[in-house]
């Protein structure tokens, strides 16, 4: 128990020390700062992912969406960590390049949702022709990937 009290105290007493007495050029700082953006971006997107899922209405779509959200998460950790580690850095600088990576591509992906939401709602209104297909192309014209139609 006391081991377990005494373990708690450090890491308390590291962060505490990380934000306010790094250097802010220094590689702890940076990556600090950068984790705390990226997780801010990370809050973000269920909030727009739900907003998605009601526009598109249809159970199997957003199952399809849902899956392709996780693994798209799993790719950009491991991407980005990979592009964090190559930088051969120390002292939380790999850190800090894998959160600035996670952050533009947060950021891409929150942008592309925003254009699916969008389109949707354009369809809504009628300024297209509206229907679940229609719902779900809005939706792969955001995608990362290069789809050709057939």
């Amino acid at each position: 128990m006391l081991k377990s009290f005494t373990i708690l105290i450090l890491i308390f007493s590291f962060y505490s020390y990380a934000e306010k007495e790094w250097p802010n050029t220094s590689g702890m700082y940076m990556s600090l700062k950068s984790n705390e953006e990226y997780l801010k971006h990370r809050e973000e997107l269920p909030l727009l992912m739900e907003e998605l899922y009601k526009k598109l209405a249809v159970d199997y779509y957003i199952s399809e969406v849902k899956q392709y959200t996780k693994i798209w998460e799993t790719y950009i950790d491991s991407a980005c960590g990979i592009l964090g580690t190559s930088t051969g850095g120390s002292n939380g600088w790999p850190g800090h390049f894998a959160d600035e990576c996670k952050i533009k591509l947060m950021i891409e992906k929150k942008s592309n949702i925003r254009k699916a939401i969008e389109c949707i709602e354009n369809l809504t209104r009628g300024r297209l022709s509206e229907g679940a297909a229609e719902r779900m192309e809005c939706l792969v014209s955001t995608l990362d990937v290069n789809i050709k139609k057939i």
